[in-house]
């Protein structure tokens, strides 16, 4: 399918399923590509520093390739049959990682029907995985949606939020839990950043080997990897701060020594903390 993105105007056909579809698409952005691309109303648009916080629901698919979610609470990455749900109100942001680019399918809506899993507390906070493997069910439900948008058969605004509401299940939390022993170790690998992985390991009843397949499985890269953007995430946030020194960030992120925070951060983002710094200003 070639890209396309539709924002979808209010008329008097929608929301006949308690949901009303406002806009989707399909967009592949390679290696390097700006992110955004160019051509989204203003309340959608936004940039990595900024990020943005959204007053509708958006479900991204990444279909192929790589990158990264935020925000006040998670960091994720993300890789191919992954997605995440943006809720209304969450500030947040997201990109391909540039040295692969990515396709992300996306959908955004809002009603009654999800607003009522809302405020009963059953969806996933952003950022909570809702795809953990490529579904072939779900891919083609998806393809079908941006279907009706791209060739508007006639009945295709009843069809496509037909479709919509009934992926509403998937996002149910309740379907997946926060007791998730992988869901746990994600956590645990992000808050303690000098914690042995094979205790973490341990503690998912996992042996190492085991532990980093079923993770790779559900978070699309490696514990070791998780780890080293969890860090680099929380040393940029620190970083930020022009009156603090990279001693200190590496001191309140737990490292006895200044040279090893340092290394830690030039294999996660590339750069040494003070080049990133640079480069910020």
């Amino acid at each position: 399918m070639p890209d396309h993105v539709h924002y979808l105007p209010d008329d008097r056909e929608a929301g006949r399923w308690g949901l009303r579809l406002t806009g989707g698409g399909d967009t592949t952005f390679g290696p390097g590509d700006s992110y955004p691309a160019p051509g989204h109303p203003e309340s959608h648009l936004f940039n990595w520093e900024r990020g943005r916080v959204l007053k509708e629901f958006q479900l991204i698919l990444v279909v192929a390739g790589r990158g990264i979610y935020e925000d006040r609470q998670h960091t994720r990455s993300l890789g191919a049959g992954q997605g995440i749900l943006l809720v209304p109100g969450v500030w947040h942001r997201y990109r391909p990682d540039p040295a692969s680019g990515w396709r992300e399918q996306w959908l955004a809506f809002d009603g009654p029907a999800v607003r009522l899993l809302q405020t009963q507390g059953r969806l996933d906070h952003g950022g909570e995985f809702w795809s953990r493997v490529l579904d072939p069910d779900l891919r083609r439900r998806l393809e079908e949606i941006l279907g009706l948008l791209a060739h508007r058969p006639a009945t295709w605004r009843a069809e496509a939020e037909a479709l919509t509401a009934s992926l509403l299940p998937r996002l149910d939390a309740t379907r997946t839990g926060e007791n998730d022993p992988l869901h746990q170790a994600a956590l645990h690998l992000a808050g303690d950043l000098h914690r042995p992985i094979d205790d973490i390991a341990r503690e998912a009843e996992l042996s190492p080997s085991q532990f980093r397949l079923r993770f790779r499985q559900v978070h699309g890269c490696s514990p070791r990897r998780y780890r080293q953007e969890a860090l680099a995430t929380q040393a940029r946030r620190l970083l930020a701060n022009p009156g603090t020194t990279v001693a200190e960030v590496a001191e309140a992120l737990g490292f006895s020594a200044h040279a090893h925070f340092t290394r830690g951060f030039r294999r996660a983002a590339g750069v040494s903390p003070r080049a990133w710094r640079q480069q910020s200003d």
